[in-house]
């Protein structure tokens, strides 16, 4: 199916490239690519940055070692924020509080800049296939007894409902609502399933078209650039959706069937490692070198809305180190900008 997903996407007579992180959804298509390229090679970029912890490069380079693909490393250090952020919010038409829509663009510019037009993608089978870790660690904790729906949420919530307390002006609480409500919410047409699947089917109909596909659609388009996901191919997402949980989540291992497949192509280290994601180290950056742009962009957000003062001290503690904010700054950073 993936042979015959790919075999139809590309259908393209333009340049065209593939985007290599060297995680799993990237390797196994790069496998499968390198035999339908209708090109002599295939070209690949891949994300490269001095930050410790935070680049991809070495594990795309060794998946592209394997599969004899040049990979073009596209490098970043903390001038992305100021000099892109006017650019990525307008694409994206709303203020977001994920900073890895900056290395998408990226990634997009640097194939723009080059003259390509369709770029492949791994896309998919993290929310099919209940690839995020951070579900494996919290089923893990839960495996008996009810599914903890609100401590779920707080889990994944940029901002916890402390933060909510504090950080948020009164009104605008009382008019937003319970954002927990609404997350039941998302969760109600799947009660009668596992609680495992209702968190596929929630990052499957929800968090995948509002966040993690719309990266490379709208920071893509921004750029004249054309993806291609064949693991969104429907074939492959029903099979996918129809498999029984423990071959999505197995022994604490996410995207479990994957993983499994992938050895057929590459070492149990490179396919088994700890999942990652493309992100930036945005908590160390606002400390120091962009402490002054985050202290000036969080001044503008809107004082009917925002608690500012209570905002700001809450930089001030994690610019002094005294606590970690990461989270919640990300998006009033993003909010403060937008506004």
């Amino acid at each position: 199916m993936l042979d015959d997903a790919i075999r139809l996407q590309m259908r393209f007579d333009v340049e065209g490239c593939l985007f290599l992180s060297g995680g799993v959804d990237s390797s196994v298509l790069a496998a499968h690519l390198r035999h339908q390229w209708n090109r002599d090679k295939v070209r690949a970029y891949s994300l490269d940055t001095v930050e410790e912890g935070f680049g991809e490069f070495h594990l795309a380079e060794r998946v592209g070692r394997e599969m004899g693909i040049d990979i073009t490393p596209v490098q970043y250090d903390h001038n992305i924020v100021p000099d892109t952020i006017a650019d990525v919010l307008f694409h994206n038409d709303q203020p977001h509080g994920d900073f890895s829509f900056f290395l998408t663009r990226a990634l997009c510019q640097r194939a723009h800049d080059d003259g390509v037009i369709v770029a492949f993608n791994g896309d998919g089978p993290d929310e099919i296939l209940s690839g995020f870790g951070h579900n494996a660690s919290f089923f893990a904790k839960h495996a008996n007894g009810p599914f903890p729906v609100s401590e779920y949420f707080e889990m994944i919530a940029y901002m916890g409902s402390d933060a909510r307390q504090s950080l948020l002006t009164s009104e605008f609480r009382e008019k937003m609502g319970n954002p927990a409500d609404l997350f039941q919410s998302f969760l109600d047409p799947w009660s009668d399933l596992d609680p495992v699947e209702q968190i596929t089917a929630y990052e499957t109909t929800v968090l995948a078209p509002g966040n993690n596909l719309i990266k490379t659609d709208r920071m893509g388009a921004g750029k004249s650039i054309e993806g291609r996901s064949p693991f969104m191919d429907h074939r492959i997402s029903e099979a996918f959706a129809r498999m029984p949980a423990h071959q999505k989540q197995k022994d604490g291992t996410g995207k479990f069937f994957l993983k499994n497949y992938g050895l057929r192509h590459f070492d149990r280290d490179l396919m088994f490692r700890g999942k990652s994601m493309p992100t930036m180290p945005i908590g160390e950056w606002i400390k120091d070198p962009l402490k002054d742009w985050a202290q000036d962009t969080l001044r503008k957000l809107d004082p009917a809305r925002y608690n500012v003062p209570a905002v700001l001290e809450m930089l001030d503690a994690h610019q002094k180190g005294t606590a970690n904010h990461t989270r919640e700054l990300r998006t009033l950073l993003m909010a403060g900008a937008w506004l």
